[in-house]
Parts: C-alpha cells; sequence; structure tokens
C-alpha cells in the first residue's frame, strides 16, 4: 500500500516569497504615509473594556463610536466621515463610564484637529501649516493615547485587622 498520495507536491505550501511580499507591504505603507501627509494613518477609535470576566479589567481600542458617544459630544456622522472618526452603528452604550470616556476622547480629537479651509487669506494659512509642521504624524492606532489602567482590585483584609474592628466596635 502507497504511504503517499500521488501528486503529493500540489498539497505543499512554501512561503519563500514571505520576504519579498513584506517588502511590498512595506512600500505600500511608506506610500501611503506619502500620500497622507501629516495626517494620521489609522482612524480615531474608542476604548473599550474586554468581554470576558478574565479580561474585563482591560481597556482596548473598539470598532468605532456608537451613535449616542457622537450625539453627546455635538457632533455629526458627516463630520466623522469627513475627519476620520471611526464609527460603528450597531454598537450600544450601556456604561456611562465609557460613553463619558469616549465622549472626552472625541472632543479632545476636535480641539487638537486642524481644518485648512480654502477661503481663508494666505495669513491664517500660513500660520496654521506652521503649527501644522510642529506636530509629528502619527503611525499607530492610537491616535489619541489611552492610559490601559486595570480596574480596582479588591483588598482582602488580614485576620489581625478584623480582630481588631471587632475590638473596636465592642
Amino acid at each position: 500500500k502507497k504511504t503517499v498520495k500521488p501528486n503529493w507536491q500540489r498539497y505543499i505550501r512554501t512561503d519563500f516569497d514571505k520576504p519579498f511580499k513584506k517588502l511590498s507591504v512595506k512600500s505600500k505603507k511608506q506610500e501611503k504615509i506619502l500620500k497622507k501627509g501629516k495626517r494620521p494613518l489609522h482612524l480615531l477609535r474608542p476604548v473599550v473594556r474586554c468581554l470576558t470576566s478574565k479580561y474585563d479589567s482591560k481597556l482596548r481600542l473598539g470598532k468605532g463610536f456608537s451613535l449616542g458617544e457622537i450625539s453627546a459630544a455635538n457632533l455629526d456622522i458627516q463630520f466623522c466621515r469627513c475627519y476620520g472618526i471611526k464609527i460603528d452603528k450597531r454598537r450600544k452604550d450601556q456604561n456611562k463610564e465609557t460613553l463619558e470616556r469616549n465622549k472626552e476622547r472625541l472632543l479632545e480629537f476636535k480641539n487638537r484637529l486642524i481644518v485648512l479651509k480654502r477661503k481663508d487669506d494666505k495669513e491664517t494659512k500660513e500660520k496654521m501649516k506652521i503649527e501644522f509642521e510642529k506636530n509629528e504624524q502619527i503611525l499607530c492606532k492610537e491616535i489619541i493615547p489611552f492610559e490601559k489602567k486595570e480596574k480596582e482590585t479588591i483588598q482582602w483584609i488580614d485576620k489581625d485587622e478584623i480582630e481588631k474592628l471587632r475590638e473596636i466596635e465592642a
């Protein structure tokens, strides 16, 4: 009985082109950077908690801002699409804390935003360009960095402290 299938070469996959793919991905990213100028490469995303009980103490970037967060920050969907804010229509705000955090994130982004209008006079445009050149380009997904702080952990009381508390109560 044969142990090897006929035409076994068909079923083998090789990655000899990996280094070349790496170079092409890198060159495409460089082209995108040059094309975008000083604008961030990625869209602004909300900060959310991880789902399971093991990881719910950690913060991470979500898919997009909910419509409630956008309206709380007095923005509209058209503005968000124009200026690089990601929207997730399916997401709902169930927690007031996350709504406030993401509202502050949106407001901070709006305050940082520099918009050059076509009809502005030359002096204001030059001032804006100087200010624009001071800022560095943001290459990472975190356009506005956030602290990945964890929830406060429960501190257990020692037996000695419990006995002291009982003595004080009595």
